[in-house]
């Protein structure tokens, strides 16, 4: 590599790098403006990474994590369809794992309650009214996105937040706005942080 080209390389992994950290510092900052104590739920849960952080910023007392941590070969460009896992032992081993850890991260000041299920079929199970803010990110898909803020609504307590990643994705925009042109008088928007990927939901 020619040293300009190589200078122009550096450059742009350090922008990437400043560029995520920004990213990052935003969704602590949404964990820390959430009161202790409450009940949450996190829909997409993966390694855990996020789930951690809501531990241990937010402090819940209750939280509730779903995901199937099914394999999904017909999403081949995502983690859990081929691009880390392999097959369904691979997730059945991260889960152990994250399951493990979150216990762990957790200890005696958060009760966690891990439903390995699709959000389709365990958010509509929950209690009404339960939750004090949730976050989405599972599957990115635009019917996935819409369904999964629509499902939150209703066990969503009145003041609560449905917040959610990667904005950029053009179908969870989509999927964003649609939810709440045609739920004025349930949901309005706190935030759509466009910089940062995240998106804040109250319901009235």
């Amino acid at each position: 590599m020619n040293p300009i080209k190589k200078l122009l390389t550096r450059l742009h992994h350090r922008r990437m790098r400043k560029k995520y950290a920004a990213y990052e510092n935003y969704r602590n900052d949404m964990l820390r403006n959430l009161t202790a104590g409450g009940v949450g739920a996190e829909v997409g849960t993966w390694k855990g990474d996020y789930a951690r952080r809501m531990i241990t910023i937010a402090k819940p007392a209750e939280l509730y994590l779903i995901d199937p941590y099914l394999f999904l070969e017909e999403y081949p460009d995502r983690w859990y369809g081929g691009l880390e896992a392999k097959s369904q032992a691979d997730m059945d081993k991260i889960f152990e794992a994250v399951k493990s850890d979150m216990a762990e991260v957790a200890g005696d000041q958060t009760n966690i309650t891990w439903l390995r299920d699709t959000s389709d079929d365990a958010i509509p199970a929950m209690q009404d009214e339960l939750l004090d803010w949730s976050y989405i990110d599972g599957n990115h898909s635009y019917e996935f996105v819409k369904r999964d803020i629509e499902n939150l609504i209703p066990k969503t307590k009145s003041g609560g937040l449905i917040m959610g990643d990667d904005l950029q994705w053009e179908g969870i925009a989509r999927a964003v706005n649609e939810v709440v042109a045609e739920n004025p008088d349930t949901i309005e928007v706190v935030e759509l942080k466009h910089k940062y990927h995240q998106f804040i939901l109250r319901k009235k």
